[in-house]
């Protein structure tokens, strides 16, 4: 067996922490999920999602796992990836055809869920991972698969896969909620790749967006890592979506993460790099509240004047 590639989220609270392997066995190629001793039990719980999946009458299939050791094997599947047709059609302003692969994405995918019409009894687990952000929606999907963005679907010879049921749970989900993450997780690609998302953004999900969705979005990113940052607060983060050419291969793909997990990297020492900075701010405030002096009337002028002032005196 060959290791083709090999990549691991560390910012994964240590229980959910996978290391995900593309490996060739000389006839086909395999996605290998390994995990730690810390996160075994999360691997081990790819079963049972899948069993719990596969009790309900899906519009798409499922990716049988097969769970040896530390580890959960799938095939890989080839073809033509949802989120990789949506980029071609946003880079060549096809706005027919992004309506159509959207009515798509709803229409033979979130709607043939079995869907609840009216609020269920909320848990505690469901308020642990999502806060107290979501108790007024009025559809909920079930089961509770929130792994349904567009780059989770591929379509080989008209089946359409699921590649990705990770975070799935036996209580139901709000269906606008994901509609939203989906959206959020399109844009995000739409704009790393240097594209224009206005139109997803004005025409489509402008009918999704909610305050509470992000707020939901934080908690959920808060129950799964160890630092986050505050999506709440920005408009869009990028994320580790990856796109696909006309023709999709792995060797492709697998470039195509290795350098936007590099720009990753980078975003998170930029960040770091931010933090710091601001610590050194705040520190030097402390130090010489002799210097600035703000009231609630004070300018920004004076306010970027002064932490000029500031600045100056640290580089002497």
């Amino acid at each position: 067996m060959k290791v083709l590639y090999v990549r691991h989220n560390q910012n994964r609270k240590e229980k959910f922490r996978l290391m995900t392997a593309f490996v060739s066995n000389g006839t086909s190629l395999l996605v290998h999920k390994i995990a730690f001793p810390s996160s075994l039990q999360f691997l081990r719980s790819f079963y049972n999602k899948y069993k719990l999946l596969s009790s309900y009458h899906l519009p798409f299939q499922i990716l049988k796992p097969n769970i040896v050791d530390n580890r959960v094997i799938f095939k890989y599947i080839n073809g033509e990836n949802l989120l990789n047709r949506m980029y071609r059609s946003v880079q060549q302003r096809d706005y027919k055809d992004i309506d159509e692969l959207f009515k798509f994405y709803l229409e033979e995918i979130i709607n043939k869920l079995d869907q609840i019409k009216k609020p269920p009894i909320i848990n505690k687990e469901f308020n642990n991972i999502f806060g107290h952000h979501l108790n007024e929606e009025t559809a909920w999907i079930k089961p509770g698969i929130l792994d349904l963005n567009l780059d989770n679907f591929t379509i080989n010879r008209k089946i359409i896969y699921n590649i990705d049921y990770e975070w799935t749970w036996n209580f139901p989900i709000p269906r606008d909620f994901v509609i939203f993450r989906g959206l959020y997780s399109l844009l995000d690609a739409i704009q790393s790749q240097g594209l224009d998302p206005s139109y997803i953004e004005d025409r489509i999900f402008s009918k999704y967006y909610k305050e509470q969705y992000l707020l939901a979005e934080d908690s959920f990113q808060n129950y799964i890592n160890l630092t986050t940052s505050n999506r709440s607060s920005l408009s869009r983060i990028p994320k580790n979506i990856f796109s696909y050419s006309e023709t999709p291969d792995l060797t492709e793909r697998l470039t195509f993460l290795h350098n936007l997990e590099r720009k990753t990297v980078e975003q998170q020492e930029e960040l770091t790099s931010l933090r710091n900075q601001n610590e050194q701010l705040s520190e030097i405030l402390s130090k010489n509240k002799h210097i600035i002096k703000v009231s609630q009337k004070t300018g920004l002028t004076k306010v970027i004047n002064s932490l000029q002032k500031i600045k100056g005196k640290l580089s002497e």
